[in-house]
């Protein structure tokens, strides 16, 4: 039997560096523009649901307990995440405390149900660190999908928009991009 050579796991080493968040082990920013841009390329056409998620109050957990309790919130969410979308689709770090999910084949039904799912089972868990209780952790989100929704360039910044949305409405919720569409349109006639 022939060991892997180590120029072998040192490439493979740098790949996962240079496509991976360091914190949270999810696809960086880099990797979720390059998934988009194939994705507008090569799938046009087909079904496609982008997910932004944003811990709501991140912050405080920082501020309150450090940022070592904040590392621990990131990371848990993005388990969660990992967990919940499996082979359905694929996760980033889009920065900061924001996440997105890129499903693929799936309505933006379909995903607002999915996602509900996750955003309850990242609020129903109380965290802990350190021996110290941080309380549950909430999220809001927004979904918009392609080509149904429009395009795939645009699924960001309309899935953007309706993560903005749920947190102007409260927080701890999920807003369907063509959900703000149609809203618009009855405030406009």
């Amino acid at each position: 039997m022939v060991s892997p050579s180590p120029i072998c796991n040192c490439a493979e080493k740098l790949t996962q560096l240079a496509v991976r968040d360091a914190l949270t082990g999810l696809f960086n920013r880099r990797c979720l523009d390059e998934a988009l841009n194939r994705e507008a390329r090569d799938e046009a056409g087909n079904p496609l649901v982008c997910m932004m998620i944003d811990i709501d109050h991140f912050k405080r957990f920082n501020d309150e307990f450090g940022h070592d309790a904040g590392d621990v919130v990131m990371q848990y969410v993005a388990q969660i995440i990992i967990d919940t979308v499996g082979e359905a689709g694929s996760a980033y770090r889009f920065g900061g405390e924001e996440f997105t999910v890129l499903l693929p084949g799936m309505t933006e039904a379909a995903g607002f149900e999915f996602v509900e799912q996750l955003r309850t089972t990242i609020c129903t868990a109380p965290l802990s660190h350190r021996g110290r209780i941080l309380g549950s952790v909430a999220v809001s989100i927004g979904v918009a999908s392609a080509p149904a929704g429009g395009t795939v360039p645009t699924l960001l910044t309309r899935a953007d928009a309706a993560l903005l949305n749920a947190k102007a409405g409260g927080r701890n919720m999920t807003v369907s991009a063509s959900k703000l569409i149609l809203s618009d349109a009855r405030d406009r006639t």
